[in-house]
């Protein structure tokens, strides 16, 4: 179901037969498998897809895990602390807890970019279609205003504040407002993009079915931003919301416009929300 090897007419190597063309040649697919992918949705590899997602999803925390660890024998002895009780009481320490996060995006991002080096005809094909770019664009104006209305509700309809996502990225942004701009603008949304609509949507859609791909994406994407070890889970919960249906969105944006449209929508919504967080904190 998930992986079907065809030959090409042309070259006559094998490949697989949900990919959009041969990556081998570039000649376009005419399978079955092919021909009922919608044609905005930009199928690579088994491998690829597998890789993107699994790399943003479970790689994003072990490498994360794993930058901590060093940092903390580098930048600990700074502090006075042994390792253990450095980690232990991260939260004291939040420039650290960002430039660990800055390194860990750049580490995953450049993986990405080596997962994604067999596909490189197939993927900077897709980015030539300027409709895709008007897509991202008005799907980011809808991803903006759908964020405001949500976010307008849960304070009407609750005493809630952001949640510990939302109130780690303000801590960063006051330490340091155009690394986060960078980081959390435009890098962290096209990682996620690569995970979670190029992998996750994609691998999902050889099932199909693609209701699939969109309930699991969204999902996998909202609980992401859900902070499961929080005091508070009910303020957890009460700030899901916009997560979901950013995660709907963007969806929708990568089904019917492509990858760089789903991925100029994301960043749209994350330069502007930071933007304003910037602005209120010079305030």
């Amino acid at each position: 179901m998930f992986k079907k090897n065809i030959e090409c007419p042309k070259c006559g190597k094998y490949y697989d037969a949900y990919e959009t063309m041969c990556p081998n040649c570039q000649n376009e697919t005419d399978s079955k498998e092919a021909k009922k992918t919608p044609k905005n949705i930009l199928m690579l590899s088994l491998f690829s897809q597998m890789g993107f997602f699994l790399l943003g999803w479970l790689g994003l925390s072990l490498v994360s895990t794993f930058v901590i660890l060093i940092y903390a024998n580098v930048v600990c002895k700074n502090y006075g602390l042994t390792s253990n009780e450095f980690i232990g009481d991260l939260n004291s320490y939040p420039d650290v807890v960002l430039n660990c996060n800055v390194i860990t995006y750049l580490i995953i991002f450049a993986g990405m970019i080596l997962i994604l080096i067999p596909s490189f005809k197939s993927f900077f094909k897709s980015l030539k279609n300027y409709k895709t770019y008007i897509v991202g664009f008005l799907m980011g104006i809808v991803l903006i205003i759908a964020n405001l209305l949500v976010s307008y509700l849960i304070t009407m309809l609750s005493e809630s504040s952001g949640n510990n996502n939302q109130s780690m990225l303000e801590q960063f942004i006051g330490l340091n407002p155009v690394l986060c701009l960078i980081i959390f603008g435009f890098v962290g949304p096209i990682v996620e993009e690569f995970t979670y609509r190029l992998g996750l949507f994609s691998l999902l859609n050889r099932t199909g079915k693609i209701w699939v791909a969109y309930v699991v994406t969204i999902l996998v994407f909202a609980l992401i931003h859900f902070d499961f070890s929080s005091s508070n889970i009910v303020n957890e919960l009460i700030n899901l919301p916009p997560y979901l249906v950013a995660g709907a969105i963007l969806c929708l944006a990568y089904h019917y416009g492509g990858f760089t449209a789903s991925t100029i929508a994301h960043v749209m919504n994350n330069v502007l929300s930071i933007s304003m967080i910037i602005i209120s904190q010079l305030g």
